[in-house]
């Protein structure tokens, strides 16, 4: 027994010195890259693996809409090499420091070949190349090809094809600033790229029973996973961004239930509207947590493809419940017509 001990405790020493010649041996000129949200950080973190750590502004439950930058988060901008954001339509409080500063930040809104979708106007249209006028066929050309960045929808990281691009352009600006590193920042980039495509085509396969399915989600932030996978926020056809539902539009969303037999919600924990547990108690419809950033996911190298997974897996539960739901009535139906 004692000998066992003796043994472990000596593989614990030897664990322990491999880690802190880990940390020794980490290039200590490694550049200082400051980032924003949790799933560029986790492009980042595999980008920069072998050379060093991005440090990650937005820690635990913070919201990019209405967070304020402390002084340490200041300083830390101040003494970065690289700032790496989406852009003033999600983290406007990083845009004065930025403005600021003179060395470099890579806006990744502003990537080029990234699929972009306008926000929605208040028919619940996305505002982009496919959308309609209300009460028309014709195309609203008024709303089509808007180069104001205010009116996009800046959650782009939630379709695959974007991420890839953004890798791609973080592994790019990483390699520019720091060229003894160039190869590694290459591998990595490639690496992670190849990863992506392959998670892509996996995560459409288990997305395509999702097609034309209708939810309600007072946090209108999905709109990439709408338009690839073909999903309808029914919510968002009545409230603008994260906005609470005035009376008129909490009104139109109760008719929209029960045209739609619409079974759950999807609940931001970030967002949330105050009415869906009076909407869930009223209609019997269950709430399911839905998060675009990953708020309650580690953050590290996986916590993309787990915020991708677990947002497909949700949508399914609530699919599954409106199809369990669905099926139960129409049982009830043909019971009740065979007993008349």
């Amino acid at each position: 027994m004692l000998k066992s001990r003796k043994i472990m405790t000596y593989l614990l020493v030897i664990f322990m010195s491999f880690q802190v010649q880990a940390k020794v041996t980490q290039n200590p000129d490694a550049p200082k890259v400051v980032v924003s949200i949790k799933p560029l950080y986790a492009f980042t973190y595999e980008v920069m693996r072998g050379v060093g750590e991005p440090t990650l502004l937005l820690q635990g439950a913070a919201d990019p809409h209405h967070f304020n930058l402390t002084p340490s988060h200041v300083k830390l901008i101040k003494e970065s090499d690289l700032i790496i954001w989406i852009g003033p339509m999600l983290e406007h409080f990083m845009v004065k420091p930025i403005a600021g500063k003179k060395k470099r930040d890579i806006s990744l809104m502003s990537t080029k070949g990234l699929n972009l979708l306008h926000r929605k106007n208040s028919h619940g249209c996305i505002l982009e190349k496919a959308c309609v006028g209300p009460n028309t066929r014709k195309k609203d050309d008024s709303i089509l090809y808007l180069k104001d960045y205010t009116t996009i929808d800046p959650h782009i990281w939630l379709d695959v094809h974007n991420a890839i691009l953004m890798v791609q352009e973080i592994g790019l600006n990483l390699a520019a600033i720091d060229l003894k590193n160039s190869k590694i920042y290459r591998d990595n980039t490639h690496r992670l790229v190849k990863r992506l495509i392959a998670f892509k085509k996996t995560l459409d396969r288990k997305a395509e029973s999702l097609r034309h399915f209708h939810f309600i989600s007072f946090h209108d932030a999905y709109a990439y996973l709408e338009y690839n996978y073909k999903l309808k926020n029914s919510a968002a056809e009545t409230v603008k961004g994260h906005d609470k539902p005035s009376l008129k539009a909490y009104s139109k969303i109760r008719d929209l239930i029960r045209k739609r037999d619409i079974r759950c919600i999807l609940v931001d924990p970030q967002h949330p509207s105050g009415i869906e547990q009076k909407l869930a108690k009223e209609f019997k419809m269950s709430l399911y947590r839905a998060d675009p950033l990953g708020i309650n996911i580690q953050a590290g190298p996986n916590h993309y493809f787990i915020l991708m997974e677990s947002l497909i897996q949700n949508f399914k539960k609530c699919q599954h419940k409106h199809k369990k739901h669905s099926h139960s009535r129409k049982k009830h139906r043909k019971k009740k017509q065979s007993s008349s």
